[in-house]
């Protein structure tokens, strides 16, 4: 192997292989924990359209139920019944059409719902319209024999001109001489489907699948009820991993389910393509990096060889025509390194051997003597030299590479602090762009100092939780005191209801206190201008657990807002602001406790909003 190719594999071993092993280290990393976030990305989103589902539908069957439990239908007439069935359908936007059924099946009055033809009525712009075909299908679809005994979802069907599918419902009425009737509804999908299309990441599609497994609420199918892979039948909700499907071109698709108790399925999909676009342009761009690292090793491997042995070879081919008796050639100096000292050693030897040349001849053996002699000894030199320089490359270039990594980064530190203090000095007050951007660049050089020297040290900090033994009323208290000021600038009085012997609860004293602020903020900025009255209970309830409950004389909340207050979508055009935390993530800090979070309201009378937590130390989780 040539000095050169040795040379050139040196640089190349010492400079590529750290670089790639701790490059291949970090995309390998990388490339987990992004996988591993868009799988808990993409089942948290599916989880949530399961429960937006599971929502939706309880929402509408209670109050359904709740209608028709209000409502005493053996004493009405037959008008009576038919304005009850419009109150019915007036009250809940998605329904297409009620009616009401006796024993046998057959209708009783009229039914409500609205024709195609039916002039725009702004009481009823959310309800969809239906067509006769939609009556006759619902008709047929009802689960009448379901329907007497209990409350009862028939199967979905599409009609014409509807924008989702719809499910016929079935909900016991309690006809004259205890005759079991019936109240059929079709719910349309549309408010649901339109929730589901927002859950997701960018790229992402989310649909519902029924029990009967077809597909519904699928982007480019509105109104249809479309098929599914059957992997999608055979999951069984969440996992570790995530779903790899067949998209309709060919294309690989990822998935993840989420089911529900009624055998529904949600389903979040994305194109593998695009879920995993960073990794792919990660793992190019380190690629690209490790190349051009490459060909900088290899040019400047060559570079540095051509440099060391072409004085070398220039020295040799001087000591051949010295040795055929051409004393008259020189080498050219170059460099005043080690190889340009040996040149002139040379050309030097040469001027004298040149110039003795004429007295030696006198003396021909004797100066033929010393020619062999000094021959030998300018080979045996070369040789040692030669050694020497190879042993000063290979030496120098280690300490090279050494200081190329030590050195320049710590210029870069050095000049950053520099122009730093030169930035204080001529700006005390700071704050400008250059010293942000000297800060940054100081701080970055800092951070690649640590990654070299903790590379492969890495370990995670198990931490603690915080939770500790509470006494929930120098809890309440002390979220009191903070806000009292407040409170009394706004004319609010506040109640202390405590009960003797509540128990302590086991929690964050700092995440709870904050969830008390947000639920008092809110209670102030109700009863913003007017004043009122705050009241705050804790109490122990049975199971273990306590209770604390705050309520206001505010304006309430009103009845269609109220179940979506804790939705992290929910948005509404009321002016009331709340602060802190807000309820939403209130609420997801009662549930790390394993504890509960709920509200009742009404317009003009208040709110009260009641937190449930496990009593120390059964930590019961309260579902």
């Amino acid at each position: 192997m040539s000095l050169r190719l040795k040379l050139v594999v040196v640089i190349l071993a010492v400079g590529l292989v750290p670089l790639g092993i701790s490059a291949w280290t970090t995309l390998s990393l990388h490339q987990r924990a992004f996988e591993a976030r868009t799988a808990e990305l993409h089942r948290k989103a599916a989880e949530y359209g399961a429960a937006s589902l599971e929502g939706y539908l309880e929402g509408t069957s209670g109050s359904l139920s709740q209608a028709v439990r209000a409502i005493d239908w053996p004493s009405l007439s037959d008008e009576e019944r038919t304005g009850a069935l419009r109150l019915i359908f007036k009250q809940v936007d998605p329904l297409a059409a009620v009616a009401l059924l006796d024993e046998r099946g057959q209708g009783i009055g009229s039914s409500a719902y609205l024709t195609l033809d039916s002039p725009p009525d702004p009481q009823y712009a959310r309800h969809p319209r239906a067509s006769l075909q939609l009556l006759s299908e619902l008709a047929a679809r009802i689960p009448f024999d379901e329907g007497r005994g209990a409350f009862a979802f028939g199967e979905l069907f599409d009609s014409p001109g509807m924008a989702a599918p719809l499910l016929p419902i079935a909900v016991p009425v309690e006809g004259p001489k205890k005759l079991r009737w019936v109240l059929a509804a079709a719910l349309s999908l549309q408010p649901l489907c339109a929730a589901i299309s927002r859950v997701g990441a960018s790229g992402a599609s989310a649909y519902l699948v029924d029990p009967g497994g077809r597909a519904v609420c699928r982007a480019g199918e509105e109104g249809r009820l479309g098929t599914v892979d059957p992997a999608l039948l055979r999951s069984r909700g969440p996992g570790e991993q995530l779903l790899e499907l067949q998209g309709p071109k060919g294309e690989l698709r990822i998935a993840a389910v989420a089911g529900t108790a009624a055998g529904w399925r949600a389903v979040v999909e994305q194109p593998a393509e695009v879920a995993y676009a960073s990794n792919a342009r990660m793992r190019n761009e380190t690629l690209g990096w490790l190349a051009l690292s490459l060909a900088v090793a290899l040019a400047s491997g060559l570079l540095l060889s051509r440099r060391i042995l072409r004085p070398v070879r220039q020295l040799l081919e001087g000591a051949g025509l010295l040795a055929q008796g051409q004393f008259h050639h020189r080498l050219a100096v170059e460099s005043a390194d080690e190889l340009g000292q040996l040149s002139g050693a040379f050309n030097h030897m040469g001027q004298e051997i040149e110039a003795r040349d004429k007295e030696i001849r006198a003396f021909n053996e004797e100066l033929q003597q010393r020619v062999d002699q000094r021959t030998r000894e300018l080979r045996d030199a070369q040789e040692q030299l030669l050694h020497s320089q190879k042993m000063a490359a290979i030496t120098g270039l280690g300490a090279g590479f050494a200081h190329e990594i030590n050195n320049p980064l710590t210029a870069v530190i050095g000049l950053s602090q520099v122009m730093l203090n030169r930035l204080q000095a001529r700006d005390p007050g700071g704050g400008t762009e250059d010293q942000k951007v000297l800060e940054a660049l100081e701080e970055e050089a800092h951070r690649i100092r640590r990654v070299v020297r903790t590379l492969l040290s890495l370990s995670q900090n198990p931490g603690g939780d915080g939770f500790a033994d509470l006494d929930v009323r120098e809890l309440v208290d002390g979220a009191i005191q903070l806000v009292q000021e407040k409170l009394a600038e706004a004319q609010i009085e506040v109640v202390r209801c405590y009960q003797q012997g509540v128990p302590r609860v086991r929690g964050n004293s700092a995440q709870l206190r904050q969830v008390l602020l947000d639920l008092f903020n809110n209670s102030r900025a109700a009863m913003s201008g007017t004043g009122g009255r705050l009241t705050v209970a804790t109490s122990s309830i049975a199971q273990g657990a306590v209770r604390i409950e705050v309520s206001d004389t505010g304006r309430g909340i009103s009845p269609e807002h109220l179940p979506k207050i804790f939705d992290p979508f929910f948005t509404t055009k009321d002016e009331w602001r709340s602060e802190g935390l807000g309820l939403t993530v209130a609420s997801r800090v009662v549930e790390n406790h394993k504890g509960r979070i709920q509200a009742q309201s009404e317009v003009g009378k208040g709110t009260t909003l009641t937190i449930t937590l496990p009593a120390a130390p059964s930590g019961a989780h309260l579902a």
